[in-house]
């Protein structure tokens, strides 16, 4: 019941955070999050939790793939934590598949466990990119890395 609040809470705060704060990356990965909340409330209300919820394990597949398009078109580095974070999420439904005889309650704590640090990624990496101004930090290395074209 904690986790839940404080997911909730949390999320609300981090995607408002990455919309308002957040350059395209932010703003992407806040929408998906959305996104994937909203869908996985009415999945969870549609079926209970046994071995697996498939309609959970549904939306968090199509969240990692959009994470990962995230994090493989993006210039910044916590888009590839959180997909690598989300990855785990994903990876706590193939474990409840392997042992059918995972109790429904700490498959739903686990899995459930894993969006929260997934959205403190997205948090804490628009704030080190805000504060390290990361636009003048970009420059620098564009600039170092061209290979002058008159040699």
């Amino acid at each position: 019941m904690i986790i839940g609040i404080l997911f909730i809470a949390l999320a609300f705060f981090a995607c408002i955070y990455g919309i308002i704060a957040g350059e395209r990356d932010g703003r992407i990965a806040a929408l998906l999050f959305v996104a994937a909340t909203v869908a996985s409330y009415f999945a969870d209300t549609l079926s209970p939790w046994v071995s697996l919820v498939f309609g959970i394990f549904l939306v968090d597949v199509i969240l990692l793939a959009g994470l990962y398009w995230l994090a493989l078109s993006s210039r910044y580095f916590w888009p590839l934590w959180a997909c690598g974070i989300h990855s785990v999420a994903v990876i706590t439904h193939m474990a409840s598949l392997i042992a059918p005889s995972f109790l429904p309650e700490v498959y739903q704590m686990i899995q459930g466990f894993w969006a929260i640090p997934t959205l403190l990624s997205m948090v804490i990496g628009i704030w080190l990119t805000r504060s390290r101004g990361a636009s003048g930090y970009e420059n620098r290395l564009s600039s170092k890395a061209r290979v002058p074209l008159d040699r």
